[in-house]
């Protein structure tokens, strides 16, 4: 079985409102919807804010 983790970090100016996560959520949808499993265990998928600030990350792990 796998799991899916998505960790956001939270307080920066760009992630303050519930619109910011929001929006931030609908453009890792997009992304992740692009990517195949495989890609989403073997890739770096760090999240960043519009200044390029790191955010956090999504990764998909075997639970074992």
């Amino acid at each position: 079985m796998s799991q899916f983790l998505l960790k956001i970090n939270l307080g920066n100016e760009a992630m303050m409102t519930p619109e910011d996560i929001a929006q931030k959520l609908t453009a890792i949808s997009a992304r992740v919807s692009n990517q195949t499993i495989d890609d989403i265990k073997t890739s770096v998928n760090n999240i960043r804010d519009i200044n390029g600030n790191f955010l956090g990350y999504y990764e998909i792990y075997d639970l074992s």
